[in-house]
């Protein structure tokens, strides 16, 4: 059984419509540190690492690690150079897409065999535009256990 470092979201103040939709809100992530600060890890074979594997890739600009250029997507590039409103939906349906292809490829490729951070499938649950230069985009990843998890990024 091996170890992943570890990345917890920090957390935003929730509006009032947000705390009946969201346990938590955040739009940065950090390493986690013991009280002596060193980096902590978990196992890879439990949700945590699922989840950290697909914000790994769907937050990874494609073509930016030189030996795996394959690796990532476009959401950076979507978001950084713009979008069109009208395709909105299309492009970010085919960015989780390759995402979920590209966490199911990895995991294809590794020994563990614990059903719950093996990935079924991801969905995307909300798309909001909420300035010219702002996203937000509610996706729930789902494990093999059926066990789902609804994660907000913008």
């Amino acid at each position: 059984m091996s170890r992943d470092i570890s990345t917890f979201p920090e957390p935003l103040e929730l509006s009032p419509e947000e705390e009946n939709i969201f346990i938590f809100r955040a739009n940065s992530i950090s390493f986690g540190v013991n009280r002596v600060g060193d980096l902590i890890g978990h196992v890879s074979s439990s949700f945590t690492a699922l989840t950290n594997l697909v914000l790994k890739i769907l937050l990874t600009t494609k073509g930016s690690v030189p030996s795996k250029p394959q690796e990532g997507t476009n959401l950076n590039n979507l978001i950084r150079n713009g979008y069109n409103p009208n395709t909105i939906n299309e492009d970010v349906a085919l960015i989780l897409l390759d995402t979920e292809t590209q966490v199911k490829q990895l995991q294809l490729t590794r020994a563990d065999s614990d059903l719950k951070a093996k990935l079924a499938s991801l969905q995307l649950s909300d798309l909001s535009l909420v300035a010219d230069s702002q996203l937000t985009l509610t996706i729930i990843i789902t494990n093999q256990l059926d066990q789902s998890l609804a994660v907000q990024v913008s």
